[in-house]
């Protein structure tokens, strides 16, 4: 999975923070899980209208700590959308809770014995590598790590616990040890919201933060994932279009000699026609912005108005880059018919008199052309699943920390 800076994630028109919670109750919108067990990234079904949606990420290493006993990570869920023509590897591993019991009775002496002990094992807890990123070279502990440390302090910390219950302990059954330990139980999850839109692809990112920092992420994206869409129109193209005619002229110019002679219309060398192109897109790298795109593009064109002597058919194909699967800008070849001069005659050539017909030489030809379509359908297409750019930070586990 490839790590990146906050500043990479950066994406979309509008950034809104939004408060987060633990758990779901049943009055909460539709949710969107991040499943760590099936290492997949939900996404939403069809959206007909604007929609409030949970984000719900599992299996979130809440157990690391930093020096000061505080969360070390914090955890933030960015959703970016796209407009519509416009099963990630999760790193959180999964864990089996570990069930907290009280054992024993209070073997402390006194109230600064008790002190004591609990600095120590705090001191021992945040000293080890597997709860403390700080200790490691790229920050970053897995949940499954974590729990493991916390199960191999049990008998310590229980024996502390135990004390909680007596006087004149009681007062340290909120200390930080205890309101660590108790989430080894837990759900280890954190919920965001996002609204989301009609018409709208979506990028989907959950981030886990260490002091500023991404130090891991999983990102996905649902919507619109067509692999041919249909485009039209117009093509201009370097083919000309010619007919031939003729017409009383005087010849040489001035003189009062009027013969016939071959005038040619339409000689100039852009000509626009109707082009309908289907679009094949090309995979392309994971860091590519979500508005670029390329496609390999081919169809046919159409000539408008009248076509004497040649079809009014051909083909043309290139390679494209569009606009959010919506503007497919092409330059490419242009095959078609084109009528050439009749035998034997050239430019203001004299006709001579009863000569009948004008026959071009037909023939096929390529030139380039440059066609700017639009997307009329796609032949293969997602649900689309919405909207602006929403960031949600866990801000339950580090205060003052964030994207």
């Amino acid at each position: 999975m490839r790590l990146q800076t906050t500043r990479q994630v950066l994406a979309g028109t509008l950034i809104y923070l939004a408060s987060i919670g633990h758990g779901i109750g049943a009055t909460d919108p539709p949710a969107i899980d991040v499943d760590a067990t099936s290492n997949t990234g939900g996404c939403p079904g069809k959206i007909d209208a604007s929609t409030r949606y949970t984000v719900l990420v599992h299996d979130i290493n809440d157990l690391a700590l930093l020096d000061d006993f505080t969360p070390a990570y914090t955890y933030v869920i960015r959703v970016t959308a796209t407009p519509v023509s416009i099963a990630p590897e999760t790193p959180f591993p999964t864990t089996q809770g570990t069930t907290v019991t009280l054992a024993g009775s209070c073997t402390y002496s006194s109230d600064s014995a008790f002190r004591k002990a609990l600095s120590d094992v705090k001191n021992a807890i945040v000293a080890s590598d597997k709860i403390n990123p700080r200790l490691t070279a790229n920050h970053r502990i897995s949940l499954s790590v974590s729990a493991a440390e916390a199960v191999n302090r049990t008998q310590d910390i229980q024996q502390l616990l135990a004390c909680t219950a007596e006087s004149p302990y009681a007062a340290y059954q909120n200390d930080p040890l205890f309101a660590w330990f108790r989430k080894v139980s837990g759900t280890h999850e954190f919920t965001g919201h996002a609204n989301l839109q009609p018409n709208m692809n979506y990028r989907f990112q959950v981030m886990q933060m260490y002091d500023g920092n991404v130090v891991d992420q999983l990102d996905w994206r649902c919507g619109e994932k067509d692999i041919v869409t249909l485009s039209v129109g117009p093509l201009f193209s370097a083919l000309p279009s010619r007919s031939y005619t003729h017409q009383k002229a005087p010849v040489p110019p001035g003189s009062s000699n009027v013969n016939d002679v071959l005038v040619v219309n339409g000689n100039s060398h852009e000509s626009i026609l109707g082009a309908a192109l289907i679009n094949v897109h090309v995979p392309l790298p994971e860091n590519t912005p979500d508005w670029l795109g390329f496609s390999i593009s081919s169809g046919i064109v159409y000539k408008f108005g009248d076509s004497p002597n040649v079809s009014a058919l051909g083909y043309f194909g290139g390679l494209t880059f569009h606009l959010y699967r919506t503007l497919f800008l092409t330059p490419g070849v242009h095959v078609g018919q084109f009528a050439d001069f009749p035998p034997g005659f050239y430019p203001g050539a004299i006709i001579p008199n009863q000569f009948g017909e004008l026959t071009p030489q037909t023939r096929t030809t390529a030139h380039f052309g440059l066609a700017l379509t639009y997307k009329t359908n796609s032949f293969k297409k997602s649900q689309s699943g919405s909207g602006q750019t929403s960031t949600t930070t866990n801000t339950s586990t580090k205060p003052g920390s964030g994207s």
